[in-house]
């Protein structure tokens, strides 16, 4: 993740943006929304999740792009992928801890040296 205090500024100024946008019905792409707040993918990203955490209910349109959720549904259909996501990711790792513990034995904890 980008630096806090880079990722806090970002999410500031993506709001703003946002709260002139509301109201369209078109989603402002991730491009657009990099141009228009000079930042990378990575950052904007985020900032995105930045915003997410404080509360705000901004969603990816199934036609591509963010905007503020208009009804509930959006939000809990939204929720549905990210959990969907975190299911699979959960596979993934168990899947990869079971290999590595096959091939290289149990993992160690590091030592704590300070």
């Amino acid at each position: 993740m980008a630096g806090t205090d880079e990722v806090q500024e970002l999410a500031d100024r993506a709001l703003e943006v946002f709260e002139r946008w509301k109201g369209s019905r078109q989603a402002l792409s991730r491009k657009n929304l990099c141009d228009m707040l000079d930042c990378n993918d990575r950052v904007l990203r985020d900032a995105l999740r930045e915003l997410r955490v404080r509360g705000y209910l901004i969603v990816a349109d199934p036609a591509g792009g963010y905007r503020f959720a208009r009804y509930g549904e959006e939000v809990y259909g939204y929720v549905s992928t990210l959990t969907s996501r975190i299911q699979s990711l959960r596979e993934v790792c168990e899947a990869m801890t079971t290999a590595a513990q096959r091939k290289f034995g149990p993992r160690r904890e590091q030592l704590n040296l300070l």
